[in-house]
């Protein structure tokens, strides 16, 4: 009987400390003039912010253990503190080597909170269009490769978009009204 017992209690302080003291949450914002926008704490997704009929563009997404597992592990990656601090004229932040000003017409934009049981960081990109099509040049522009910590961030942001944008509850969203997304 007390070999159960403390085979039990081995099971629940290993299993629960995997868990325990890992509290890891995020919203992100993306799209022109912040179209969208998803936090991983509540599971509220919004498809438009600024539809004429905002709830038929809302719905609850919650996130798959695995999800959670994998966007936490690359949110670890990132290192918060090369990230510079948003004051409250929130400057823009693009990871180094991606300083390629707004050539985008109009400049896609993500914001990105992210919260762990030891910090909350708030980051804002432009031009994030071109995060997720960097070629060697872009119209005689080249574009710089992105330090390890920009990789990190763009691994991050890929990864989430991806799960929400290829989930069901986003599919099942109606269009949206804006011209861009």
């Amino acid at each position: 009987m007390k070999k159960r017992i403390a085979l039990l209690l081995l099971f629940l302080f290993v299993f629960s400390g995997c868990s325990a003291g890992r509290d890891f949450s995020f919203i992100i914002r993306w799209g022109v003039g912040r179209g969208s926008v998803y936090n991983s704490a509540t599971g509220l997704l919004v498809k438009a912010e600024q539809a004429s009929e905002p709830d038929r563009f809302r719905t609850v997404l919650k996130l798959k253990r695995e999800e959670s597992v994998e966007l936490s592990a690359l949110a670890d990656a990132i290192d918060l503190t090369l990230i510079p601090e948003i004051p409250e004229t929130y400057d823009l932040y693009s990871p180094p080597g991606f300083e390629c000003g707004l050539r985008e017409k109009p400049p896609m934009l993500i914001e990105l909170t992210l919260r762990t049981d030891r910090e909350e960081k708030h980051i804002r990109c432009v031009n994030v269009n071109s995060l997720f099509s960097v070629s060697e040049e872009t119209e005689g522009d080249p574009v710089k490769p992105f330090d390890e910590n920009g990789k990190a961030l763009e691994a991050f942001l890929r990864r989430a978009l991806e799960i929400i944008l290829d989930s069901e509850e986003w599919l099942a969203l109606p269009p949206s009204e804006a011209a861009y997304q």
